[in-house]
């Protein structure tokens, strides 16, 4: 997946290749945070699905009975929705920034110097695209490429069998999907609304609304401190129709970190939290029979989380997502991860974040970072990653870490609104690199 930008917040331009792990580093009001709120937002927006089913009841209801007019009421059906994407998404992706960004008009996203925003979605190789646009208050969206031509890129085989029905779809001559469903509309439904993802995945590579995505707001200390009273608050203006003056991003964050239980949703991340619990020598529990449910077991002592330190909560707001809530597979985004830890806490949670991507637990991870440290880490485990067990845990790492710098990008934000890719080598980023990073951070 490819990001261009152009004139969004304090961004004058950026074309960035989201990779496994994408490193946005820069000084303060370089439009970090600006550009991790955009993707969670683009990530999130759900299509009208009230419209979606309407189409769907029109083209596949009457058609059940023949497998041929089935067939090709379903290739109408998909050309019919890439025709009229701008209609599926333009008023759910308007609601979504504006509750993202906490704001009362889109004009509040274009540059100052500007009077338009553009921003592509794209495939690596730039070939598929959606193009929003935003003028004023208004919001366009046009695609761009193979998805206008979907119609001569999905081909279907279809088999009755009864009451059910054998259903393969390929693209491109690649098989993407191969069911057997009952043949009843309802079923027909979900499945080719489950279908449009997949195939935007597929052309756009990795991008696709409605991926499972987690993200930590650089609020999450104090979030973490207040949960109960703001998942009150915040589930309360909902029964009552009221609007928050609250981003939606920390009103999830805040919903997602109340609404944990015991029970992990990965076991890959809860081993791999597991392990680096044993090297911060720190251990976040649940415990719902207790009066306080989130407790940090350190140095013999049991802290309830609303008692921890400052960096005891910095560390809880990220451990207890990864062990309890993460998805595998998911987007995770990080804003500044560690910005209150020692520079050897904030190895350890360089390494733990590496260890997500390394092991595959997470599709992409995507931080916001102004600390040396962590980027003098990262540098660590790609040069180590050639080497064998024996020689990691010569240097106390696992013999499992380790990234591969093909799979790492990092991008330079400045004050002036240009964002740069910084080159990532087999050795990492070079002395020089992070040199001129650092004066850049500094600037805050």
């Amino acid at each position: 997946m490819r990001l261009k930008i152009e004139n969004f917040g304090p961004i004058r331009r950026a074309n960035l290749l989201i990779k496994p792990f994408t490193i946005l580093v820069g000084p303060s009001s370089s439009g970090k945070s600006y550009l991790a709120y955009l993707i969670h937002a683009l990530y999130i927006t759900e299509p009208n699905w009230s419209m979606l089913h309407q189409y769907l009841t029109k083209y596949l209801e009457d058609k059940l009975s023949d497998v041929k007019e089935l067939r090709g009421a379903i290739i109408q059906l998909l050309k019919t929705f890439f025709e009229n994407f701008s209609q599926f998404f333009k008023e759910n992706l308007k609601a979504t920034l504006l509750q993202t960004f906490n704001i009362n008009n889109l004009s509040e996203l274009t540059h100052h110097e500007s009077r338009e925003t553009l921003i592509a979605i794209s495939s690596d190789d730039e070939k598929n695209n959606i193009t929003i646009k935003l003028s004023g208050n208004d919001l366009d969206i046009s695609i761009h490429g193979e998805m206008l031509n979907i119609d001569g890129l999905v081909s279907l085989e279809l088999s009755k069998l009864n009451d059910e029905v054998l259903m393969r779809i390929y693209l491109k001559d690649k098989l993407i999907l191969d069911e057997k469903l009952p043949l009843d509309l309802h079923t027909l439904r979900q499945f080719i609304g489950s279908v449009i993802p997949i195939i935007i995945l597929n052309l756009l590579n990795g991008y696709t609304p409605l991926l499972p995505i987690h993200i930590i707001p650089d609020t999450r200390i104090g979030l973490c401190k207040l949960h109960e009273v703001l998942s009150y608050i915040i589930f309360t203006s909902r029964e009552l129709s009221i609007t928050l003056p609250i981003a939606n991003v920390d009103s999830k964050f805040v919903i997602e970190f109340e609404g944990m239980s015991e029970k992990s949703l990965s076991e890959k991340a809860l081993e791999l939290v597991k392990l680096f619990e044993k090297k911060f020598n720190i251990e976040f529990i649940i415990n719902k029979s207790l009066p306080e449910k989130f407790i940090i077991k350190c140095q013999g002592k049991d802290i309830p989380l609303s008692r921890a330190s400052l960096s005891l909560r910095e560390l809880a707001s990220i451990i207890y997502l990864l062990k309890y809530r993460l998805l595998d597979g998911s987007i995770l985004i990080i804003e500044e991860p560690g910005m209150y830890l020692n520079a050897n806490m904030q190895s350890l949670i360089t390494r733990l974040l590496a260890g997500l991507v390394s092991r595959e637990i997470v599709r992409n991870l995507i931080i916001t970072t102004r600390s040396l440290d962590l980027l003098r880490e990262v540098n660590n485990l790609i040069k180590i990653n050639r080497l064998k067990g024996h020689a990691k845990l010569s240097r106390e790492y696992y013999d499992w870490e380790g990234l591969d710098y093909s799979k790492v990008a990092i991008y330079l934000f400045r004050r002036e609104g240009i964002v740069e890719e910084v080159k990532v080598g087999s050795e990492g980023i070079t002395n020089e690199h992070l040199h001129f990073i650092n004066e850049i951070i500094q600037q805050s």
